[in-house]
C-alpha cells in the first residue's frame, strides 16, 4: 500500500481540485427519466458513488441530439431544458465534497432505428453488426451540426456545475464510426486516412 498512498491525495488538473486521485468511470444505469432528463434515482446513484469516496465521478452516456439517444432511459443534453437537472445533479455531489464530470456520446448507426425517428445515421452508410438496418450517411452540415451539438452540451454541463466532460469515442458509437475505415468509405474531408 505504501506505493498507492497518493491515491488518496488531493489532485489540481488546471482550475479543477479533486479530493483523492480516485476517478469512477461512466457506467450505464437506465436510470434517467423518459423525457431523457436527470432523475432522483440518478442524482442518488452518482452522490452514493461520490460519497464512497470518488473523488471525480463521471456519469454515464448523455447524448448530444435526440436522435442520439440509444434507448429511452439515456441522459440527454441537447436542449437547455435538462439544465435544471444536471444542476440539481452536480449540487449533490459538490455537496459531499467531490467533482462530477459528464460523458457524451452520439449512437450513430448503433441506435434503435424508432428512436432515430425512422433512421439511423453514420458515416457512411454502411450496415450496423448490431442494429439491422443500414444508416443514412451524415451530410457535411449535419457534420457540422453534430460538432456544435458536442460543444453546445459541453456549455450547459459548465454552466450547471460540472467540473469536466469526457467524450465517448468507443463501443462502436458515432465518433468511433468516424474513425473506424469499416464504417467510414467518405471521400471528403471526414474520410480517408488519419492523416488527412
Amino acid at each position: 500500500m505504501k506505493k498507492l498512498k497518493h491515491v488518496l491525495q488531493p489532485l489540481r488538473v488546471k482550475s479543477m481540485e479533486l479530493p483523492n486521485r480516485v476517478v469512477m468511470p461512466p457506467m450505464g444505469t437506465g436510470l434517467a427519466n423518459p423525457d431523457h432528463s436527470v432523475s432522483d434515482a440518478t442524482i442518488a446513484y452518482i452522490t452514493r458513488r461520490a460519497r464512497g469516496g470518488a473523488g471525480l465521478v463521471i456519469t454515464e452516456i448523455v447524448s448530444v441530439h435526440p436522435d442520439g439517444a440509444g434507448g429511452p432511459a439515456v441522459l440527454g443534453a441537447w436542449d437547455d431544458k435538462f439544465i435544471p437537472g444536471m444542476t440539481r445533479l452536480a449540487e449533490a455531489v459538490h455537496s459531499v465534497g467531490n467533482k462530477v464530470a459528464m460523458q457524451f456520446y452520439h449512437c450513430g448507426r448503433e441506435s434503435p432505428f424508432q428512436l432515430a425517428r425512422g433512421t439511423a445515421v453514420s458515416a457512411s452508410a454502411i450496415p450496423s453488426d448490431v442494429i439491422d438496418g443500414t444508416p443514412r450517411e451524415l451530410t457535411r452540415d449535419e457534420i457540422g451540426d453534430l460538432v456544435a451539438g458536442f460543444g453546445a452540451a459541453a456549455a450547459r454541463a459548465k454552466k450547471a456545475g460540472f467540473a469536466a466532460v469526457d467524450v465517448h469515442g468507443a463501443h462502436g458509437y458515432l465518433l468511433c464510426q468516424f474513425l473506424s475505415a469499416h464504417s467510414n468509405q467518405r471521400t471528403d474531408e471526414y474520410g480517408g486516412s488519419l492523416k488527412d
